[in-house]
């Protein structure tokens, strides 16, 4: 019954009047699934009928004014999706097996996986559209859609928005999108996949080997966070108050590291674990950025981090772009100012 809710959701359509429900697909195997799910569960059978906008397609369309009053009952969305508001329902949410179920066919409709162009790596991606007037409804299905895929120990990206496009109606529409992250691949294959959509599944294999492979970079590396349970990048915040832990920050990437030219990468290398882990720990606490490991060099562990706002910001405290011109740049007066900056500073720079 998720299944063909969730075909109904995604490619599917329920009749605003309730009259009857269809599903619009390109795939056979997709058509046939259906079919045989409807069948299967109310033992109505379809007529068919050519569908409707770009490349050949076909509608399997029940007439049954029972049967889909019973599907918007249970959480199928009527009419036009871009323009109502709807969720995930509670009770598909409630159970693993209707939330993979679900899911496989969520991405099989709305899903795609495609190859980089400069990297040997795959995006595993979702979108939809959503009429701008309804977005924060758009956001929490999208959420709903994201917590399922976490409880099955699979990472996603935050939510990007597309540029939108005037409907035919006149309303403005806009593109919901998330990606599974690289590292959780095999997870999703094994839990989700594409459905019955053979063509992206063979492609959702090659992406799993691909997120599978040892990574150079993670060998001996020092973990910093739960390899496992790497916790979702929010937006950096930059610090409203200078604290003694913010100048213990500006002395690690002082006298242990430095930023790069653009501004884009800023880190140290050290090969004390306890002051790795500090370091990580204050960008963190202070910056809201999670450092997921420091990577293995000879003898010391270089811990980087990317952030253009932090990195601008330890320009404005006046670190540049080269240790030489960094160590004859002034300290910042929120530091010699407070004694108890000064001290935690102190102690950075007359480590050996």
């Amino acid at each position: 019954m998720a299944k063909i809710v969730a075909y109904v959701t995604f490619d599917g359509h329920l009749g605003k009047n309730l009259g009857r429900f269809y599903l619009s697909s390109s795939n056979d195997d997709a058509i046939e699934d259906f079919r045989k799910l409807v069948k299967k569960k109310f033992g109505l059978i379809p007529r068919y009928e050519a569908g409707m906008g770009y490349g050949k397609s076909t509608k399997c369309i029940f007439g049954s004014s029972p049967v889909a009053r019973f599907l918007n009952s249970i959480g199928a969305p009527k009419g036009n999706k871009v323009l109502t508001v709807f969720r995930v329902p509670a009770w598909i949410k409630a159970d693993d097996e209707f939330s993979r179920a679900y899911l496989s066919v969520a991405f099989q409709c709305e899903g795609y996986v495609h190859k980089s162009r400069y990297f040997n790596s795959f995006d595993v991606a979702f979108h939809i559209n959503k009429c701008v007037d309804l977005l924060d409804n758009g956001i929490a299905f999208v959420n709903d859609l994201r917590e399922m895929l976490g409880w099955l120990g699979i990472l996603t990206t935050r939510i990007g928005f597309h540029k939108g496009n005037l409907r035919k109606d006149g309303k403005l529409a806009k593109g919901l999108i998330f990606s599974v992250r690289s590292r959780s691949c095999g997870v999703f294959k094994d839990q989700v996949g594409f459905g019955v959509d053979a063509e992206k599944n063979n492609l959702l294999d090659r992406a799993a080997a691909v997120a599978n492979r040892p990574r150079l970079c993670e060998q001996d590396a020092l973990w910093l966070t739960d390899r496992n349970t790497l916790p979702e990048r929010w937006r950096v915040a930059l610090p409203t108050e200078h604290d003694a832990d913010l100048a213990r920050f500006y002395g690690y990437v002082l006298k242990y590291g430095n930023i790069t030219l653009d501004l884009r990468q800023f880190y140290i290398t050290s090969p004390h674990q306890k002051l790795i882990g500090d370091f990580a720990r204050i960008v963190r606490e202070k910056f809201g950025l999670v450092i997921p490991f420091a990577r293995k060099r000879r003898h010391s562990y270089t811990c980087i981090a990317c952030s253009v706002k932090i990195g601008r910001w330890l320009n404005e405290q006046g670190l540049t772009h080269g240790r030489e011109r960094s160590a004859l740049s002034s300290m910042p007066q929120w530091i010699t100012e407070s004694e108890e900056n000064l001290a935690a500073f102190n102690a950075i720079a007359s480590q050996t």
